[in-house]
């Protein structure tokens, strides 16, 4: 499912997470102690931590990028 506003797009995770992709960030919600991997569509890691908040925001170059959450299947956002 997918949720598009003016600046923001919300892609839903299975298992209640959330991913919010805003102007030059990804905010990862409900996903508190389990890591995230974001990558461009070259492949190349933009971040790789583990959250320790149910709410956590992610420097992010604009355009798409794959979003994984441990767990979970890999979600695409698109970045502004």
């Amino acid at each position: 499912q997918e949720y598009t506003a003016d600046r923001v797009a919300l892609y839903y995770v299975p298992a209640g997470g959330k991913v919010v992709a805003e102007n030059g960030s990804v905010t990862v919600l409900n996903a508190s102690g389990k890591r995230v991997v974001i990558s461009n569509v070259l492949g190349q890691t933009v971040a790789n931590t583990v959250l320790t908040s149910d709410r956590a925001t992610v420097s992010a170059p604009k355009g798409v990028v794959l979003v994984a959450v441990e767990g979970e299947p890999v979600v695409k956002a698109l970045v502004k």
